[in-house]
């Protein structure tokens, strides 16, 4: 037995079109989304940055950047890694600030991990992943520049940024900078837009100033809420 399906009328035919448009438009029209990631960064523009095998900080790489410290017991270069290396070899915590556009003080905590633990891998020095779908940034708009921020912070001893750097331990950000997304039909970018970052032990004025609460909206805005996410 044979079974026949009629054709959709006009009717049908124009209800199919608007429902797959919504749907398009809906995924097209979405936030933009990155991904947290720099493991695919090679932290070397022009060798500036030193060599693919041994990348070593520079302010010059201002995109497909890397994570280095000036702290001689977290380098990598002596923890198994490219001799005289000064990318971070061990524990570290980070967390991602973005928005829509280039306004710090608008920016929202996108994601967090203290204690991000380095995997013994050279591949993985100076890097983090977290195996996520991607995380939207607020008010932006899929496929559209979006802009970041990320700090980091040296161990799992302190909650946040603010808190490491009022104890005056080594900890360092990138500033704001401009990053593709995903989003819709498109997947996360990862972080290719980000400079080398230094994570330095801060300079005693600037712990003096901390303590006292001359930086008290730093300290509110890095504080205020914490989301939490796999480590790497």
């Amino acid at each position: 037995m044979k079974y026949y399906m009629d054709k959709p009328t006009g009717k049908m035919k124009l209800l199919m079109v608007i429902a797959f448009a919504t749907t398009a438009a809906a995924v097209v029209h979405g936030q933009g989304t990155i991904a947290l990631d720099n493991s695919g960064n090679t932290g070397v523009y022009e060798g500036a940055g030193g060599s693919v095998t041994n990348p070593v900080y520079s302010a010059n790489v201002t995109e497909n950047g890397l994570i280095f410290t000036t702290d001689p017991t977290e380098q990598a270069g002596n923890l198994g890694g490219p001799a005289g290396s000064t990318l971070i070899g061990k524990d570290f915590s980070w967390a991602l600030y973005g928005g829509s556009s280039p306004t710090p003080n608008a920016f929202t905590l996108l994601a967090s991990c203290t204690g991000s633990q380095i995997v013994g891998d050279n591949l993985n020095y100076g890097c983090f992943y977290e195996a996520t779908s991607g995380v939207a940034v607020p008010g932006s708009v899929a496929e559209a520049t979006v802009y970041l921020e990320l700090y980091v912070w040296e161990g799992n001893t302190y909650a946040n940024y603010a808190e490491a750097m009022a104890a005056g331990d080594y900890c360092g950000e990138t500033g704001v900078f401009a990053n593709a997304s995903g989003g819709g039909f498109y997947p996360a970018v990862a972080l290719t837009g980000m400079p080398d970052i230094l994570v330095g032990a801060p300079e005693p004025g600037t712990t003096a100033l901390l303590a006292v609460g001359g930086a008290f909206g730093l300290l509110l805005r890095l504080a205020r809420g914490r989301t939490s996410t796999t480590k790497s």
